[in-house]
């Protein structure tokens, strides 16, 4: 039942040598450069909203 759903049995496509090894580098790049960007973000806005000095004229 589980290889029906494609859990079970192993991928059936896999990548070459050359592109695990630039995913391995990159994916965890990209994942803490996003990551990082939407850190900032939340931190500018709850920042914005919870401040208790009033906003410049």
């Amino acid at each position: 039942m589980l290889q029906s759903l494609g859990i079970g049995g192993g991928g059936k496509r896999v990548v070459s040598g050359d592109s695990y090894k630039a995913m391995m580098f990159w994916l965890p790049m990209l994942g803490a450069a996003v990551f990082a960007y939407l850190a900032d973000r939340a931190h500018f806005l709850v920042q914005r909203r919870y401040s208790r000095t009033t906003p410049p004229a």
